[in-house]
Parts: structure tokens; sequence; C-alpha cells
């Protein structure tokens, strides 16, 4: 089941989490009863999960993969495609989606190389993992936020941040690899990545390089340079699965017709979209609003506990 193999790459779900900075991070506890359940997705929202009990596989881009068991966690960067497999049953996992300059705010004084974005850029075979003797201590990490998820309580997002801080903190001690990309401090590339993703969020027309770059007071192939970097993904690239993906969740959600949507997201001619999209689906609008249109959304911040009973079953459901 490697990623790059995997039958329905063109159409790994894109997710869009309603993540900002009054909604910095969504939660959940998830159990999965059956061996073999597995998904695909990619989201601009930043991933870290932990294993409470059973056995998951993740896949991640270069036919990477690592068997994740209790104690263990997981990072995702923003857009990356990755996947995950259930191999031992029943699994139960902590998952948190994080709004990215949530982390880019972790700045302490007593820890001046920390940076709390690190585990999320570095390559994934790179990313830091639990040592032996950390592993209880990360079980009871994710016992406090089973606890803080299933509570009703006004603080439980700043209970979740301020464990979340815990858990890096005590990840990236032991992280051989730290003080290499501990010393990437994102205060000053951050800022210019997160303006050309607002600029696209915002936007449903055509946003070329060059005036992203502008915008961000940069030259085109130094933005370039850096966008790729961190983001893992050219600039236009990004843009355009961002449109698009942005287009498949109005298929899914609304009833206008195809044309109106295509013009609504910035491209003027309908056929010119319809490729693209099965270049990127691996199906026509059409055919991917009759493949989805028995699926039901459900849009929460923080879900206190979901058991996955399909095989395409998701930690979070998916946000119109």
């Amino acid at each position: 089941m490697q990623l790059e193999n995997h039958k329905n790459f063109r159409s790994i779900t894109k997710i869009h989490y309603r993540l900002s900075d009054a909604m910095p991070i969504m939660g959940s506890s998830n159990l999965h009863p059956e061996r073999h359940e597995s998904d695909w997705d990619m989201h601009y929202g930043l991933e870290f999960g932990l294993v409470l009990s059973g056995r998951e596989r993740r896949h991640y881009m270069g036919n990477y993969r690592f068997d994740a068991r209790p104690g263990q966690v997981w990072f995702c960067g923003m857009w990356e495609p990755h996947g995950w497999e259930i191999m031992k049953a029943p699994t139960e996992v902590i998952v948190l989606k994080l709004w990215p300059p949530l982390l880019t705010q972790m700045h302490f004084e007593e820890a001046p190389d920390f940076c709390a974005l690190a585990p999320f850029i570095a390559p994934p075979e790179r990313r830091p993992q639990t040592p032996e003797r950390l592993r209880k201590t990360m079980l009871e990490f994710g016992g406090r936020l089973r606890k803080i998820l299933a509570a009703d309580s006004p603080h439980r997002l700043l209970r979740v941040r301020l464990i979340l801080q815990e858990i890096l903190l005590s990840l990236c001690e032991t992280w051989p690899e730290r003080r290499l990309w501990h010393s990437r401090r994102p205060s000053a590339e951050f800022p210019r990545i997160n303006r050309a993703l607002q600029m696209v969020f915002e936007s449903r027309k055509f946003v070329t390089t060059t005036a992203v770059a502008r915008f961000c007071g940069m030259n085109r192939h130094a933005f370039s340079a850096l966008f790729e970097d961190w983001m893992n993904i050219r600039f236009s690239d990004f843009a355009l699965c961002y449109r698009l993906s942005a287009a498949a969740l109005q298929l899914k959600c609304l009833n206008e017709p195809i044309k109106s949507i295509a013009i609504q997201w910035g491209f003027s001619d309908p056929s010119h979209f319809c490729r693209l999209f099965e270049r990127h689906y691996g199906c026509s609008p059409y055919e991917y609003r009759e493949q989805v249109s028995r699926e039901q959304t459900i849009e929460s911040p923080l879900e206190s506990s979901r058991v996955s009973r399909s095989p395409r079953s998701m930690s979070f459901k998916k946000i119109c």
C-alpha cells in the first residue's frame, strides 16, 4: 500500500479544516476496531498523532512508511499527502490538526533554539520518534488528551495546547537532528509563506507566482525557492490544487451547475477546468459529484471520540 502506487493517488482526499487564529487546534480520539482499515488525505493544517493502543502504519511520499505502536507519534506537514493503515486492531489514536502559525508563536526564552515547527518540516524519515524510555510518558500525555477532548470545558483548547507543548519539548530533547532543524527559525520566513497562503485562500481567482511574490516583498525566484523549501510543492501547483479542491468541495456540498462552479473558482473555460479536474482527481467533475453524493459531512472543532466503521472512514469528517 505504498502511496505512489495507491490506485486512488490522484483522488487523495483534500480536506479543509476551518483552522484559524481563533480556532488553532482541532482534535479527536479515534478508535479503529478492524484491521486493514485505511485512508489517504492531505490538508493545510499540520498533523500530530499519538497511538494509545494497537498498531497503525503510516505512509508518506517516497515510499517511506513506519509502524506506530503504543506511545509512538507521527507528524505531517502542510499539504503533505499521507496515509494510514490499521495493522493491529483495535487501535486507538489521538489526532490533532494544528494551525501552522500557532507553532511559530511557541518561543521560550529558556530554550532559544527550540522550534516547534521543526518536527513537521523535516523529511518524514528524519522526524522525531519516541525513544523506548519515553513511551510511558507519551501514553500518559495521550490519556490526558483523551480526557480533555471528552470533557465539555471552555478551556479545553488551551489545555490541549499546553500538553502539546510538553510533548514537543520532550520529543525534541531526545531528537538527534534537533540542532539541524531547530536552526531554521521560522520568525523571518514563515510570515511570508503565511501571507502567500492567505492570498490564495482569500481569492478565488488565478493567482500568479509573480503577483504573490510581489505581495510578499520578494522577487519571483527567491519566493519560489522559499515556498517550495517550506511546503515541498511549487506555489503554482499549490494554488491550482487549492482551487480544484475547493471546487470539488463545492461540487459535493452544493447543487450548482459545474460551469458556474468553475467560473467562481477562476476557471474561465469550463472545458479546461474539466480537463484539469480529471487529471487531478482521476474522474470528471460530474463523476466526482456522483461518487460523493451519498457521503455525509459533520463539522466539529473538537470531537471527543469516534469509532471508525468503514474501510474509508476518516479520523475527522470532511468539512463543508
